[in-house]
């Protein structure tokens, strides 16, 4: 509510379309919140439950649609930032030494921050991102797939089907958005911004006028995300209203018939100062009993495993509703409904490998008609995004060192990576001392 509220968000909304169901289905969701609040109210809670699962997913529908032009306007951005460097590089080009030690004494500290978050994983993963995604990208189609298909194959082996398969289109997703089922549909003044960036001819443009060019389009992505973001938060809103709707009779909130009313007329302003803080608060107290009931019921699951045979209490559906309540409270990142009760399927030999080939066909297929700039802009950012693409820390020194070699790249882009890398390193210690 406040966010709608200061930010002033929602006159920002291009299309009226799109608008007036984002306020449409807020509405809904306050006068559910309301209903579930009221106690004097009997509510059927399967026929309430269909209908937040249909808003959520109307919502999340939305959020994949702005993460579309987010990415492309993102992509944007990155080929005009070429653009200029490649007019720097035939500027200047006779004019320009590479340092070689330079570059030896970047790829050492590197590498020393590698070993020193070696058995950090997920410190370790983000490095390696980082890096990647400031690094030139030199590398042939071929090996770039052997890449794709050896990490990826790492990567999903252990994974459900359903997992594995989001993964993939999710990757999909990143590589080439404009082939998703709402990309064009849904919000349709970002796609037609978007085109108009990537229609304009750029090749006469000096640099000032790319500059210009990459202000407009970051300050479009901004806005694309801001509003995704907002998406999100009310994505994560209805998590937790579906934990209120399915444990409705446990919960006995004082004076949140009160509360409810205020938000009920949310449009009017929240002014008490008290409200967030203490909402908060009593529903922070139910989680807590909530993950104590979890711990109780996945006692009782880890004693009959222990035991060899099978408690037949209620707790068995006691586990299923705490651990339903536990999965939308801990789902921040509004998922997609189907992930989030995806069921352990194994996957069939060969399976894994053919989704994989999949991805590398849709990947081939959407290169062709791209120029050579764009092509690598795409095929380094998936690069950058996989977990742990090289096999080892020496191979990807070996990446990195191959990748500022100026027999394979111009050395304007070398100075320029290298600026950026250096750049990297020293904030990286900084946050790190």
């Amino acid at each position: 509510i406040k966010k709608f509220q200061d930010s002033k968000i929602l006159e920002q909304i291009p299309g009226k379309t799109e608008k007036e169901l984002i306020i449409e289905k807020f509405d809904n969701i306050m006068e559910l919140f309301f209903k579930i609040s009221n106690f004097d109210i009997d509510i059927d809670t399967e026929y309430e439950q269909d209908i937040l699962l249909q808003i959520r997913k109307e919502y999340y529908d939305m959020s994949e649609a702005l993460y579309g032009y987010e990415m492309e306007a993102l992509y944007m951005g990155e080929l005009l930032e070429n653009h200029i460097i490649r007019i720097k590089s035939r500027e200047g080009a006779s004019h320009v030494n590479i340092d070689r030690l330079g570059i030896r004494v970047l790829i050492n500290s590197i590498e020393d921050i590698l070993y020193k978050n070696s058995a950090n994983y997920d410190a370790y993963t983000n490095i390696v991102s980082s890096i990647l995604s400031i690094l030139p990208f030199r590398m042939s189609k071929l090996k770039y797939f052997d890449i794709l298909h050896d990490a990826l194959m790492k990567n999903l082996n252990d994974y459900p089907i359903a997992v594995a398969e989001e993964w993939i289109d999710n990757y999909k997703r990143i590589f080439d958005n404009t082939l998703h089922d709402n990309y064009g549909i849904m919000f349709g003044d970002y796609f037609t911004d978007i085109q108009r960036f990537k229609s304009q001819p750029i090749d006469g443009l000096d640099t000032d006028a790319l500059e210009d060019m990459i202000r407009e389009v970051m300050s479009l992505s901004s806005d694309i995300r801001e509003l995704r973001m907002l998406i999100i938060d009310i994505g994560v809103m209805i998590n937790r209203l579906m934990i209120i709707l399915l444990h409705r009779d446990e919960i006995s909130y004082q004076g949140m018939g009160e509360d409810a009313k205020i938000f009920k007329n949310w449009r009017y302003g929240v002014e008490e100062g008290s409200l967030t803080a203490n909402a908060k608060e009593e529903f922070m107290g139910w989680m807590r009993k909530l993950d104590e009931n979890l711990s109780d019921a996945e006692a009782i699951e880890d004693e009959s495993i222990a035991r060899g045979k099978e408690f037949h209490t209620d707790s068995d559906a006691e586990l299923s509703a705490v651990r339903e309540a536990s999965i939308y409270y801990n789902d921040i990142a509004y998922s997609k409904y189907e992930m989030l009760f995806t069921k352990s399927k194994e996957m069939p030999e060969g399976y894994l490998e053919r989704l994989i080939d999949n991805l590398i066909e849709y990947i081939d297929r959407s290169i062709v008609s791209m120029g050579a700039i764009e092509r690598k802009i795409r095929m380094r950012r998936l690069l950058s995004v996989l977990d742990l693409p090289f096999q080892n820390i020496d191979e990807f020194l070996s990446h990195i060192e191959y990748s500022l070699n100026a027999k394979i790249v111009s050395e304007i882009e070398i100075l320029d990576s290298m600026k950026s890398l250096a750049n990297w390193v020293e904030e990286f210690e900084v946050r790190e001392a």
